[in-house]
């Protein structure tokens, strides 16, 4: 919008942005899903989820991992439960804080893997994937001031 003509300059109160999962292994699409990019995120992350129980009959298990700049992948602290019925909140969170989530569904099966990134929050994004910029919906507020005198 910021590049549009006769917009001047445009200000959003806050921008963060959803991550796009992506398949790895298996053929189950990650759609059963909640995630949160904390306000304290302030860098690109890579983030692997791998399923180590799948929640046929009761709630499963799922490791999550985050992929350093370097390329090295670190085990978070804690698995991530896979719930069997939808989950209304977050109940999982990263070692430093910057994403909270919960998965649910049935079907998945040992080692089915997604990756997503996260980004900055509240920075200006330049995204290089599927991710989806999003905003507060609750105080969303655009103000766009047109240029003066421009037709």
């Amino acid at each position: 919008m910021d590049n549009l003509d006769k917009v001047d300059y445009l200000s959003l109160d806050v921008l963060t942005t959803k991550p796009y999962p992506r398949t790895i292994v298996g053929s189950n699409p990650l759609t059963t899903w909640l995630v949160e990019v904390q306000s304290n995120s302030a860098e690109i992350a890579l983030w692997r989820i791998a399923v180590i129980d799948p929640a046929n009959g009761g709630d499963g298990y799922a490791r999550v991992y985050r992929i350093g700049p370097s390329g090295v992948e670190a085990q978070e602290s804690s698995n991530l439960v896979i719930h069997t019925a939808s989950q209304g909140s977050t109940d999982w969170t990263s070692d430093d804080g910057t994403l909270k989530l919960v998965m649910w569904g049935t079907g998945f099966s040992v080692a089915d893997a997604w990756t997503f990134k996260t980004y900055p929050y509240n920075l200006d994004h330049e995204l290089e994937d599927f991710t989806v910029p999003i905003y507060d919906e609750g105080e969303l507020s655009i103000t766009v001031n047109p240029q003066q005198g421009v037709e």
